[in-house]
């Protein structure tokens, strides 16, 4: 396999960073930026199909730039947690979406709720900065394999509401960082 240099990057664990020493990670979904083929990792499933969570973990070492949505406070912690010599740099590679978008769009609230009033976009989700949120913004509902790459990836234009924030102008404040 290729290195890949930038690599988008999820994890599902049984739950969250109090767990402690009984925070486990179920899978890893790695998804390479450039040639956009996807690893599905974990240590539970049938090896013929799943890479394991290590090897993702040689990829994400290799790797240029990691980009996670909320990486920060959870993906990298957790890893750290179930993995302490994954030797990962987070520090220098990583890149938080999750961080990045509440920095370029924080008001987006009053856009989002003249959305919900007209109907176009779930009141419940105003002002969140959530991939289930974005999803909606982007025209893009979850249920993909790498759903963080797929709104990276998502074209220009494609905003359910307008053009007021483009997936172009996204996936540029992410990649600039």
């Amino acid at each position: 396999m290729a290195t890949w240099k930038h690599v988008v990057a999820d994890i599902e664990t049984n739950g969250l960073l109090d767990k402690g020493s009984d925070l486990r990670v179920h899978s890893l979904v790695l998804r390479d930026v450039d040639t956009d083929e996807v690893m599905s990792c974990t240590d539970a499933g049938d090896p013929a199909v799943y890479h394991s969570i290590e090897t993702g973990l040689t990829v994400m070492r290799t790797a240029d730039r990691l980009y996670f949505h909320n990486g920060i406070r959870f993906d990298a912690p957790a890893l750290r947690i179930c993995y302490p010599d994954c030797n990962i740099d987070f520090e220098a590679k990583m890149r938080d979406t999750l961080t990045i978008v509440q920095m370029r769009w924080a008001h987006i609230r009053k856009q989002d709720q003249a959305q919900a009033a007209a109907g176009k976009f779930p009141s419940h989700l105003t002002g969140r900065h959530s991939l289930e949120a974005w999803g909606h913004r982007l025209g893009i509902l979850k249920g993909t394999t790498c759903f963080l790459a797929d709104l990276l990836r998502a074209i220009p234009g494609r905003v359910s509401y307008g053009n007021t924030v483009g997936a172009g102008e996204l996936l540029a404040a992410v990649t600039e960082l």
